[in-house]
């Protein structure tokens, strides 16, 4: 290996060695919960953003690493509840919003320290949780879910579809 892709390495790697992903989120891996994960690091999300919008941007600005878990569709609401509560309880996460968006709840939580955001997604037939590393820019946030809202409806497309892309239902 050359020293420069071996010091890339290295400084990748302790980049993110300080934000830890969620030991609840994990632990749903192991008790078999989630049908997949993805990993999605700035570049991939950047990649997402088709037409370059500014708010997106400014929102993943400081994103280092999101780990999106696809859950078994028999992960019921009740289940979902319990963990949220565990999240809030053990790893002091705070309920910061709640959205409604196309009829369904999402759950935006976080902490003091800002560089840790969870998200609770509902889609039609199952749940994703988003377990965010970095700082999300919740004013951007804002923006972003009302052209989500608005782009639902609309067929010219900003963002990359990355649910059904990664074989989700929506």
């Amino acid at each position: 290996m050359s020293p420069f892709i071996f010091l890339i390495l290295l400084v990748s790697c302790n980049k993110y060695s300080r934000l830890e992903p969620s030991a609840i989120l994990s632990e749903l891996s192991e008790k078999e919960k989630v049908a997949r994960s993805y990993f999605f690091y700035p570049s991939i999300m950047r990649m997402v953003n088709l037409q370059d919008n500014p708010s997106f941007n400014e929102m993943i600005k400081k994103v280092e690493k999101v780990i999106l878990y696809r859950l078994k569709r028999e992960v019921t609401l009740g289940e979902l509840t319990v963990v949220r509560n565990r999240l809030e309880q053990e790893e002091a996460f705070e309920d910061y919003a709640r959205v409604s968006l196309q009829g369904k709840k999402m759950f935006f939580l976080g902490k003091e320290n800002p560089d840790h955001s969870v998200f609770i997604i509902p889609s039609e037939r199952e749940y994703y949780v988003a377990d965010v590393m970095g700082q999300i820019n919740f004013i951007a946030l804002n923006k972003m879910i009302q052209l989500f809202s608005a782009e639902a409806n609309n067929e010219n497309k900003q963002f990359l579809d990355i649910i059904s892309l990664v074989g989700g239902q929506r």
